[in-house]
This record gives structure tokens, sequence and C-alpha cells, in this order.
């Protein structure tokens, strides 16, 4: 066999390999790259009315797209195959909704289609009722009234008193959270309250607290309520997002 035979037969060889590489590897992966699911997606308000706003498309944990939805209906849109899916308001100037999600799975899902039905409301109000005076003395409760007006979500707290407090402690279910920057320069510990959201109701808080020395009423008991809307999953911002912070004085006798 002379030397052209045998590279006429070398490229014929790699030839065939390459075409099979392509024909039942790549070009399988290239038309399922290609493939999609069909999603229509719109957002509502607190009265079921359809509203513009913004929403983003999150795909295996990454960014995709961002769009805005219609004040007419659905928007329709289209998501790979094969995914994990997020969708998620955003909002635009001038609106303060609590950010709501939707999350599927796009396996197994060729020409099928998704609704995606955002509900968005604005956050709530909460008051607060102090139901009982701090005296001097050791082993005292101080409790207050927390009551919404709405929807008030995922509910935090900080607080900070003065020197002749020995100790303020809180509920234990409350876990213990890291500060938010624009309270770390004022107060001493924040907490996270176990619930998703507070919805038109009433919760009791409870302080147990020890004082000593001079204990009067130039000393002081001071809380910052807070939700936990959150960007990126990070609570260290400098500015209030969500629901308004609400500062609480405690009366002291």
């Amino acid at each position: 066999m002379n030397t052209t035979v045998k590279i006429i037969i070398i490229i014929l060889i790699l030839g065939a390999g390459v075409f099979i590489s392509y024909k039942y590897f790549e070009q399988p992966m290239q038309e399922q790259a290609n493939k999609y699911v069909n999603i229509s997606i719109k957002a509502v308000d607190e009265n079921d009315n359809n509203i513009i706003t913004g929403y983003k498309i999150y795909l295996d944990g990454v960014e995709s797209k961002s769009e805005k939805t219609l004040d007419k209906g659905y928007i329709f849109d289209k998501v790979f195959l094969n995914k994990s899916a997020k969708i998620t308001n955003y909002n635009l100037p001038n609106q303060t909704y609590y950010i709501d999600k939707i999350e599927f799975s796009t396996y197994d899902e060729e020409n099928s289609v998704k609704r995606i039905d955002l509900k968005l409301v604005n956050p709530g109000i909460l008051n607060i009722t102090q139901i009982n005076n701090i005296t001097n003395g050791g082993g005292e409760v101080v409790n207050l009234s927390v009551k919404t007006i709405g929807v008030f979500k995922n509910p935090h707290f900080c607080f900070e008193y003065s020197v002749h407090f020995i100790t303020i402690k809180t509920n234990e279910s409350f876990e213990r959270i890291d500060k938010p920057q624009r309270f770390a320069r004022q107060y001493d510990k924040c907490f996270k309250i176990p619930s998703e959201e507070l919805n038109n109701e009433e919760i009791i808080t409870s302080f147990y607290y020890k004082t000593f020395g001079d204990f009067n009423r130039g000393d002081y008991f001071n809380i910052a309520f807070f939700d936990g809307e959150i960007i990126n999953n990070d609570l260290n911002i400098d500015e209030e997002i969500g629901g308004k912070d609400i500062f609480f004085n405690a009366t002291i006798l």
C-alpha cells in the first residue's frame, strides 16, 4: 500500500469520526439548546388590576433577561428547555411593591406553555404600642404590641440601650442577624422575627431586662423595626427598601 492510499484512508477515517461526532453529539446538543418553553407573564396589584412593572428571568441562577409587563394582560416570552427558571418582579420608578417570585423547571417541558402571575402588594404599616413600662429592678419584662395594617414581610428589629441596663434579652425564637449598614453605628443587636409576613395581625414581643445603679428617665431603650426586603440576599445596604423603618422609644419610669 503506497503512501497516497494510506493518506486517503486516514482522511476518510478522520472524516467519518468528525461526522459521527457531529451527528450524534454536537448536532443534538445544538438542537436541544434551540428549544424553548413558552411563557406568558403578567403582574397584578392588590385589587387584581394588571400593572406595568419590571420583571427578570433567571436561568440556572443567572439573570438572562429584564423586561416590563403590560397593563392589558399577558406578555409572551420564552425560556430555554432543560433549565431551572425563576421569574421575579422589580420596581420601576415610584413603585414600592414587595418582590414576588415564581420558580419552575423546564425539563421535559418542550412545547408546553407556562402561565406566570406575579401578585404584587405594597408594604403595610406597623403600629407599635408599649404594654407596660420599664422600671428599675431586676428580672423585669417589657412587652410591645406590634400590629400591622396590610402586609409587612419578613419583620426584623434592632435595639440599643443605655449603660444602666445590665442586659436586654428577647424571645429565644428570634434569630440573631448581622446589623444592616444603616443601623451599624447606632444599634447594638438585631433579630429576625420568625414570620414570613404579618398580614393585618398582632404579635406581642417581649424583652427581658435587668438594670443597676442610678437608673432613671435619662436612660433609654430604643428599637427599630424593618422588613426583610433585600437586594441580592444582602441586608447590608444603606437605604430602606420595601416597608418604612419604624423607630420606637420605650417609656421609662
